[in-house]
């Protein structure tokens, strides 16, 4: 099998209010309306999915029509190049009605993250890359990472 995530798709409370959430306030481009009964977003690299909760539930099966606990047990994460990036892009969830859940910090692995949940409750991790010097290996890999990811979108580093 190849390795690779083609659509994540989120149960989501309120369709209009996450299609408000993540096209109006993030800005993310979408062709889709609350009128289709599902929002797709193509990402860079995955295509992410809005889905009314109890519609996606009946989807995979009637057993799973059960109510929502506060945490899904899944996070989705926005990795940005520097630290700056990170505080940039909690402030921006934020304006756009993201509850800011975890404000960033400085992480074990040497990182730099904060979490943030949306207006409909899905969380997500906003992740910067390492500054301390004795800790570059990981955040060299993960810089070319998104650099190749902007060289195949034709946005240069």
């Amino acid at each position: 099998m190849d390795p690779r995530i083609s659509l994540i798709t989120l149960g989501v409370k309120d369709l209009q209010r996450s299609l408000l959430f993540y096209r109006d306030g993030l800005d993310w481009p979408t062709t889709w309306d609350v009128d289709k009964g599902v929002i797709f977003f193509q990402t860079r690299g995955t295509c992410l999915a809005l889905y009314p909760y109890d519609a996606l539930a009946k989807d995979v099966s009637d057993e799973f029509l059960v109510p929502r606990g506060k945490f899904p047990g899944i996070t989705l994460a926005h990795n940005v190049r520097t630290r700056e990036e990170v505080d940039a892009a909690l402030k921006l969830a934020e304006a756009a009605g993201a509850r800011i859940e975890k404000p960033p910090n400085n992480t074990f692995w040497g990182g730099y993250s904060g979490y943030s949940r949306t207006p409909t409750a899905t969380c997500g991790k906003w992740r910067g890359g390492r500054s301390n010097s004795a800790r570059m290996g990981a955040w060299s890999s993960h810089k070319r990472m998104i650099e190749r990811q902007d060289a195949k979108v034709g946005r240069g580093g």
